[in-house]
Parts: C-alpha cells; sequence; structure tokens
C-alpha cells in the first residue's frame, strides 16, 4: 500500500481554541508505522507478529468503504446536489469547455495560494510548495514541465499523494470534493466574468507570489530591480504569477514610466519559440548586412559574430568595441549602425554622450550603446575614452564617482558592448580594443536594398532567434576555448576570443569563416601603431639603411625630416621634431641619449644601435627579409617557370616547363663586380 490515507475524521479544537480536525482512522503504507506490544500500554489482541495477514484488493476498498462511515467532514460531495443551478447545454463541437477555458483563465499556482498553500522553495522539477498546517518544508512541486501541481505529501487532504492536479483539478478537489461533474455544472451555468468573486485569477489578482504579497507589490519590487536583476528573475516571477515573461515585461515597463532612471528606452524580446540552427542564423544575418550595406564579406562575418556576442554578453569576459570607419562620408557608416540597432540585444542609439551619461546609462539599463559621429565629439574628450576603454574587460569594467551632497563614493558599472561610429581613426587607445569594420563608398555598379524597404518582422524574427541562441547556448560559449591564430598580436586574440568562442559553438564553417576574418581585418599592426611605435620603426630603418652602429641626435633628426611622407618635419607645431621631444618617447621604451665620441674629434649627444635591440623586438612587428642587393639587368639567362612540379605541387600543369623570354628583367643577385663588403646576405 503506498503512501498514507485519512479515511475518518472528526471535529476537534487546537490549544488556542480554534477548530481544527482530528484524524479517527487512517492507514500507514510504505514508510509509516504503528505502536504494539511490548511497547508500553499497548498488548497483542489477536494474531502474531510473526505472521502479518495478506488481504486483497477487493478487501482494501471494502475496508476503506467501512472506515470512511465513521468520517464526520462536511464534504462537498454531501450537499444537497439539487440546490445547484440546471445544466447548460453541453457544447458543441468548436466551443470550450468549462474546465479548459477555466485552465486557460486561471493560474495552479493563484489557486494553491487561495487554498493555504505556500510557496517554498525552488526544487529540480519546478517550484516547491508548502501546505496548510505546516510552516516549512515540501509538500508539493509546481512542475515547470507541465505547469501542474504534483502532490507529494500523504496529509494534503483533500489532495492525493502522488497525484498531479491542474487548475480545475485543485478546484475541483477543494470546492466540489473532487466531483468533476458538479464542478463543471457549476462553472456551466456562471457567467465568464462572474468567476472573480469564487476564484483568484490571472487578470485580477495574481496572489500567487512566493511571499504572498499583492500583484501590485510584486511588479513595483520588480520595478526597483536593475535591468541585470530584472533579466535574472523575470522568468520565474512570470511562472509564479502565472504569466507569459513579455506581459510581466509590459507591466514593469508601465510602472516604471515617469522614473527616467528606470524607463527602460528599449524592448525586450521573447526567445524564438523553437530551437534554432545557429550556424544558419550567423549565415542568414551575413546574408541580410550584405543586403544592406556594401561591405566585404569578412566584414560581414565579424558583424555577425559581433551582434551575437552582445545577445551573450553575460557568457564572455572581453567586449571588444566595434568601429565602424570610413575615409569619406557616404560610405554607409550610420547605416550600418542603424542596422546593428536592429539586431543587437538592449539597443541604445545616439550621436553624442557625456561621460556621466554614459557610465550611467550603461548601470542603469545594461545596453548595447550604439555612438554615431564618433570622430567629431571624441576627439579632445580624454575622459570619455577612458570611460569606453575601461569597459572592455569583465574585472576592469568599474568607475567610481562621488553621489550627492554628501559626496559618497559610489561604484558605477560600465560592462557593456559598444559600437562607434566616425571617419577615419579614432584615438589608439580605442582602436587597439577594437574590431575595426572599415566600409568603402558604393560604386554605380554596386547595387544594395534600403533598410525601410526591409520586410515586415525581418529584423524582430532575427533578434528573436539571437535571443533564443542566448538562451540555448550561453553555458556553451562560455565554457568554449577555440584556437587563437598567432599572428594576430594578444590584444587583437583578446578581441576576439568571444567571436571566435560563438563561432566554435555555432558549428559548421564559421569557426573557419571567422579566423579568416579575424586576419583580413586585424591581422596587421600598423592600424593600430602608436606615434611612439611609428617614431621607433623609423629609427630602425635609419640604423639599417646607413648600417652604422651609433647617430647623433642632429644626424637622426635630419634624416627623420628628409621623408616628407613622414610626421617628423612638422611634428613641432609645423616645425621639426626636436631632440627632447625624442628623448621623451625613447624614454618611455628604456632608451636615453648618451655622450658619443664619433671620431678623435666629434662628441656629441646620440644614440647606439644596442640601446634599441630590446625595443625594436618588442614593440616593432617582424616583417619578411627584403634583399637590398642592388638589383642587375638580366641580358642572356633564360629563366625556367615552375620546372619542379615537386616543389611546385599547387601550380596547375598547363603552367609547368614555361620559360620566360629573354627580355631584360631584374634577378635577385649580387653584383661579382662588388667589393664583398658591400654584400648584404639576406635569409629567405
Amino acid at each position: 500500500m503506498a503512501g498514507n490515507l485519512k479515511l475518518a475524521m472528526m471535529p476537534g479544537m487546537d490549544e488556542n481554541g480554534k477548530p481544527k480536525e482530528d484524524v479517527r482512522i487512517e492507514t500507514r503504507g510504505e514508510g509509516g508505522y504503528f505502536l504494539t506490544s511490548p511497547t508500553p500500554g499497548y498488548e497483542v489482541i489477536e494474531h502474531s507478529l510473526l505472521a502479518v495477514p495478506a488481504i486483497f484488493p477487493a478487501q482494501v476498498e471494502l475496508i476503506h468503504s467501512l472506515a470512511r462511515t465513521f468520517d464526520q467532514r462536511q464534504r462537498k460531495e454531501q450537499l444537497d446536489k439539487t440546490t445547484l443551478p440546471p445544466a447548460k447545454k453541453v457544447p458543441h463541437a468548436g466551443q470550450e469547455l468549462p474546465g479548459g477555458r477555466f485552465n486557460t483563465e486561471n493560474t495552479v499556482a493563484a489557486l494553491l495560494t487561495r487554498y493555504g498553500w505556500k510557496a517554498s522553495k525552488k526544487e529540480t522539477l519546478g517550484m516547491g510548495w508548502t501546505r496548510p498546517g505546516k510552516e516549512e518544508g515540501t509538500s508539493g512541486v509546481l512542475l515547470d514541465s507541465t505547469g501542474n501541481f504534483y502532490v507529494w505529501s500523504s496529509n494534503a487532504f483533500p489532495l492525493d499523494s502522488q497525484k498531479s492536479y491542474s487548475a480545475f483539478a485543485l478546484f475541483t478537489a477543494y470546492e466540489h470534493g473532487g466531483d468533476f461533474a458538479a464542478a463543471a455544472r457549476n462553472l456551466a451555468n456562471r457567467d465568464h466574468q462572474s468567476l472573480a468573486p469564487d476564484v483568484v485569477t490571472v487578470k485580477q489578482e495574481h496572489k500567487a507570489e512566493q511571499s504572498g504579497e499583492s500583484s501590485n507589490k510584486t511588479v513595483a519590487r520588480l520595478a526597483a530591480l536593475s535591468p541585470i536583476q530584472y533579466d535574472l528573475v523575470r522568468k520565474d516571477e512570470a511562472k509564479i504569477l502565472g504569466i507569459r515573461p513579455a506581459t510581466l515585461d509590459r507591466v514593469v515597463k508601465e510602472a516604471r514610466k515617469g522614473d527616467k532612471d528606470n524607463d527602460l528606452p528599449f524592448i525586450e524580446v521573447d526567445p524564438w519559440p523553437e530551437p534554432i540552427d545557429p550556424a544558419r542564423l550567423l549565415t542568414d544575418i551575413a546574408t541580410e548586412i550584405r543586403r544592406f550595406i556594401v561591405c566585404d564579406r569578412e566584414i560581414s562575418h565579424a558583424v555577425a559574430l559581433w551582434v551575437a556576442m552582445t545577445h551573450v554578453i553575460d557568457a564572455v569576459q572581453i567586449a571588444p568595441l566595434a568601429i565602424i570607419t570610413a575615409p569619406e562620408k557616404r560610405c554607409g557608416k550610420t547605416l550600418l549602425l542603424t542596422l546593428l540597432g536592429r539586431l543587437v540585444a538592449r539597443a541604445i542609439q545616439a550621436s553624442s554622450i557625456s561621460p556621466a551619461a554614459l557610465f550611467r546609462t550603461i548601470d542603469a539599463w545594461g545596453p548595447t550603446l550604439l555612438i554615431d559621429e564618433a570622430d567629431a565629439f571624441m576627439k579632445d574628450n580624454e575622459e570619455l575614452r577612458g570611460l569606453i576603454n575601461s569597459g572592455h574587460t569583465r574585472d576592469s569594467a568599474y568607475v567610481i564617482r562621488t553621489v550627492g551632497e554628501s559626496y559618497t563614493p559610489t561604484k558605477f558599472n560600465t560592462w557593456g558592448a559598444k559600437a562607434l561610429s566616425g571617419i577615419g581613426h579614432v584615438a589608439d587607445t580605442l582602436m587597439d580594443r577594437a574590431v575595426i569594420l572599415e566600409l568603402r563608398r558604393k560604386m554605380p555598379h554596386e547595387q544594395v536594398d534600403r533598410i525601410r524597404h526591409a520586410e515586415p518582422g525581418l529584423f524582430d524574427d532575427l533578434r528573436a532567434k539571437l535571443a533564443r541562441f542566448a538562451e540555448d547556448y550561453s553555458d556553451q560559449v562560455r565554457q568554449a576555448r577555440p584556437p587563437l591564430p598567432p599572428s594576430l598580436n594578444d590584444r587583437a586574440q583578446d578581441n576576439w576570443e568571444p567571436l571566435l568562442a560563438i563561432a566554435q559553438v555555432a558549428g559548421g564553417d564559421w569557426l573557419q569563416t571567422g579566423t579568416t576574418a579575424a586576419l583580413k581585418l586585424s591581422g596587421s599592426e600598423s592600424a593600430t601603431q602608436t606615434i611612439g611605435t611609428e617614431l621607433l620603426a623609423d629609427i630602425k630603418e635609419i640604423f639599417d639603411k646607413k648600417a652604422v652602429g651609433r647617430i647623433s641626435t642632429a644626424d637622426l633628426i635630419k634624416t627623420l625630416c628628409a621623408d616628407d611622407e613622414k610626421p617628423w618635419a612638422t611634428y613641432n607645431r609645423g616645425l621639426p621634431i626636436k631632440p627632447r621631444q625624442i628623448a621623451n618617447k625613447m624614454k618611455g621604451y628604456g632608451v636615453m641619449s648618451k655622450t658619443i665620441r664619433f671620431n678623435s674629434v666629434d662628441v656629441a649627444k646620440g644614440y647606439e644601435k644596442n640601446q634599441f635591440d630590446e625595443a625594436f623586438l618588442r614593440y616593432i612587428p617582424s616583417t619578411p627579409s627584403v634583399c637590398v642587393t642592388p638589383l642587375q639587368a638580366n641580358n642572356h639567362e633564360v629563366l625556367p617557370v615552375t620546372d619542379n612540379p615537386l616543389r611546385y605541387a599547387y601550380v596547375t600543369d598547363e603552367n609547368i616547363s614555361k620559360q620566360a623570354p629573354p627580355l631584360a628583367c631584374n634577378v635577385v643577385t649580387a653584383s661579382p663586380h662588388r667589393p664583398a663588403s658591400e654584400i648584404v646576405e639576406v635569409e629567405i
């Protein structure tokens, strides 16, 4: 016999004089116990404990029926059913039955609260509830999978242990003693709107919140949370209230109106109802980007990965900037920024923002910031650049400001995805923390669609699928460790790691596609070269060209300024760079000028090449060796092209053994007539 059954009860009083029901007859099943001899006060009247008699199911039912005749509870089925209103006609096909309509309009959680149950704690299968008369513990669970209530306790009368109940089944058990026909007749004879006085409905009271607070208090409490805190609890709170998360979002947003600090400037999107294919989703996004924007394929792939990153921002540790740049206007920068606003999570788009507004916006709403005209208002704004830089890494994404008349130190969060758009390159520190998306002006033969002509719901569907991707794959993105291209510098590897993690999780060819984009967009360090490294590279070039081991500062400046395409001739406000400016720049790399004797007479300030060895290795990217041997004309040699098929296996057969005509050409070789001291041996 499974579980315990209370077959007969009788009215009684508790120690406070309040009515209660006492057990007269009950069964003890598996896990139960009973008292007998030799316990003091008990004795065996008949039979033996060594041979417990067995009874058949029919006899069990007979015993239970006899025991129930001693029950003195006022049960609903004992009411005079003739007092019920006459039943209405049975609904015809397609018309909703009372029980189904009841389940639609009422929630299990609301009914449990009405009948004295209290939400306890989250269990594996769903929210746990404590039965009436018990202060703590889980007596049943509201199943996440079905939305029904499964009873664990054997003391949850009138509910049976090990049984599942819908809203209508709960109503029937408590209001009609388990008589479904009577409950259906009662509901069928009621007007739909008249259910409110008897049953707590979702649209009215919502008293299913686990603390017992009213729906208004629940909404007020949720409205006071930060966006990140609210996002963590919105699904559970909506489930407790028995409503969809989107409905709760709208209610909370309405509650926040009037409070500009909390009024969300974006609409949260519900995840796509069905599982999605991440690789197909990224491909669709990249395709739509090229449909509206003139750009290289690698840029569209990088944008697709960056857009996906904004939806899983809580699962990554690095948030690379997306910097949209172009050499001139009318290249599609603002258009791409607008397109990002249709796809990213919690987008806020602005053409200017102050430092205080930036960190307060991020701390209050946790958005994806899309900032246009960055070249205009960020040029001399060091504080704003510092704030944006601080949000690159999660661990350091905080700033501290004093707040209020008491100047209370307050910590503000700056973590989040950000995209900047402007003409030319922004500050080096920003470029170094970014994925650079360089656009070009559309040529006459290049055709793209206008965003305003996009199909209705196109971007809403893509955002919903991205939200579903975040819901299903965030943990995998968090745990992913994609292979990073070794040719990228350390900062570029940091920037691309979250994007390649998404590509790895997406599967298909996306890891290779993302790696190709990373090498194309961030494979060269020249785009992020600072004025210091540029000066260091030019000094190295001078030492290499002159083939000397030391140089005076005066000769160094003269050589630097000889190249009109370099900035040094006008570096000092239109005048040539000064020795002190060179010294200050080189000091940061551990290189100091010294007094050098160049011959028996000349002594001057200057630098020795070996002073720069470590700086050259650390800060100047290695480049392929270039032969500096003078080029000589070839007047007689016939040079074979790809004459060894084993060595040039990737060349088509039709090119093998073709020979160049005996025309004048340059060959890489040393002149036999030059002295050995002028010949430079280069490793190829």
